[in-house]
């Protein structure tokens, strides 16, 4: 597992603030968030992190985490914002 991000950090939608790399790609069990790509694309290549570290079983799994209650609600705010 490469570990060269791991000390970046930047703002979590679910806890609503900063956290490292590291805390994303092992949240879920040892397997990252299901907003890991969301929350990293502009920062990193986390795409091709995760296609580098991850089996497809793997990647299958932490996306089809479902999303909290709070992250429902964050997305419709998010929604609703970009509508007014």
């Amino acid at each position: 597992m490469s570990e060269k991000y791991d000390n970046l950090e930047c703002r979590c939608k679910v806890l609503g603030h900063f956290v490292p790399f590291k805390y994303c790609r092992i949240v879920q069990n040892k397997l990252p968030c299901s907003e890991i790509m969301d929350c990293w694309f502009r920062i990193i290549p986390v795409e091709k992190f995760i296609r580098n570290n991850y089996s497809e079983e793997e990647i299958k799994q932490f996306l089809a985490q479902p999303k909290s209650k709070i992250n429902l609600i964050m997305d419709l705010i998010e929604k609703n914002n970009k509508d007014l």
